[in-house]
């Protein structure tokens, strides 16, 4: 991650999630958000599938971090466990599996 001209390496159990940002990526932790020049796809693929899961296009998330499920309308959000409350969308072909891993199916 990349933060006042300076590489920092990030604890990933302290990222709660990650949202795209164009051809890069934006990473929340507890603390602080973190500029990171690597796109959603390539931290898709680094990422370890046990604790991250791609929910949507343009965000993934920390299963640890997960803190409830909602529904509205026709579009589910995660709301996380995050000092801003973040709620995170859910894309259709992502709710059945999300649910699944969470045990609510």
């Amino acid at each position: 991650m990349y933060k006042n001209k300076r590489v920092l390496l990030v604890d990933l159990e302290s990222v709660c999630c990650i949202k795209a940002d164009g051809r890069y990526s934006k990473l929340f932790t507890d603390s602080e958000n973190y500029f990171c020049n690597l796109s959603i796809s390539d931290l898709d693929k680094r990422l370890d599938p046990r604790l991250f899961f791609r929910v949507h296009r343009s965000h993934i998330i920390n299963l640890r971090y997960a803190k409830s499920f909602e529904k509205v309308d026709d579009h589910c959000f995660i709301v996380m466990d995050h000092q801003d409350g973040l709620k995170i969308p859910i894309s259709r072909n992502k709710v059945s599996s999300l649910k699944e891993i969470l045990g609510l199916a």
